[in-house]
């Protein structure tokens, strides 16, 4: 079976949080910063039959209101396929092309993975965004002269997010590294 698309992966998160219908899911994806992936029927119910067919979801149904409704949740197999996602390292591709998405696993690792985990999911964010800097940074001194003005200034606002994030990342390290210390 092919591995679930990013889509999958994200009902799969959700699922694990509850069990929901394709309409829950569809209010989710809407109203929180997962707008970035389609709410719509045409996206959401094919996924989730992709999902079922692939044994990673399971349909359950109960009466409510004298209607029958269909919620799903994570199949074991569907359990161990997103904390297999959740664990995957990020590549460089990853780092300097899909932050969101590597946002979204971090905001999902909690309780699925071990905080350990999380602590190196950071680290390993930090040092690609860290070289990505260097990147930039080179790029930017080999070519200053003969960028026009509007092309460098949005080359340096790269560097500036890619210097933010990795402010953020240390202290997120910090923060998570602490955590790890704490009694639970």
């Amino acid at each position: 079976m092919p591995a679930p698309t990013t889509l999958g992966h994200v009902l799969l998160g959700l699922l694990h949080q509850q069990p929901r219908s394709g309409y829950d899911l569809r209010k989710v994806v809407v109203s929180t910063p997962m707008s970035l992936f389609s709410d719509s029927p045409g996206a959401i119910y094919p996924a989730l039959r992709s999902l079922q067919k692939a044994g990673l979801i399971q349909v359950e149904q109960a009466a409510r209101g004298g209607r029958r409704r269909s919620t799903f949740v994570p199949s074991a197999r569907g359990r161990a396929a997103f904390v297999a996602w959740l664990r995957q390292p990020p590549s460089q591709d990853d780092i300097t092309r899909l932050w969101p998405l590597l946002m979204l696993r971090l905001a999902f690792m909690d309780g699925l993975v071990a905080p350990a985990d999380v602590t190196a999911f950071l680290a390993r964010l930090q040092t690609g965004i860290d070289a990505h800097v260097v990147e930039l940074e080179a790029f930017l001194a080999q070519h200053r002269a003969l960028l026009p003005p509007a092309a460098r200034l949005a080359l340096e606002s790269g560097i500036h997010d890619a210097r933010g994030r990795s402010a953020w990342l240390t202290r997120a390290r910090r923060q998570s590294s602490r955590s790890r210390r704490s009694p639970a």
